[in-house]
C-alpha cells in the first residue's frame, strides 16, 4: 500500500502534469488492488514484499541503474 505522504504528494502535483501521463498512476491500496498488479507483473519481475510469490529478491544496484544501463535497454539485460 502507498504511504499517505505519496497520496498527498500527487493530490499536489498532479495538476502540473500532462492529463494523458496522469491517467497511468495509479496507487495500489487493498488486496482487491494487488490482484490488478499481479497481473501487470510477473512473478519473477516483482519483489517479496510486493506481493506473495515474489520471486526478484535482488539488490538494485542504483549506480549501474542510474549511469551504466543505456537507455535502450532494460536494467539487469546483458549487453552484447
Amino acid at each position: 500500500d502507498s504511504p499517505f505522504f505519496f497520496r498527498a504528494f500527487w493530490a499536489i502535483v498532479k495538476h502540473f502534469i500532462d492529463p494523458i501521463t496522469k491517467e497511468l498512476v495509479q496507487f495500489i491500496t487493498g488486496e482487491e488492488q494487488k490482484k490488478i498488479l499481479r497481473e501487470i507483473v510477473s512473478e519473477d519481475q516483482a519483489a517479496p514484499y510486493m506481493f506473495d510469490g515474489g520471486k526478484d529478491g535482488e539488490e538494485t544496484d542504483i549506480k549501474a541503474f542510474l549511469y551504466e544501463t543505456p537507455f535502450d535497454h532494460v536494467y539487469g539485460e546483458h549487453l552484447s
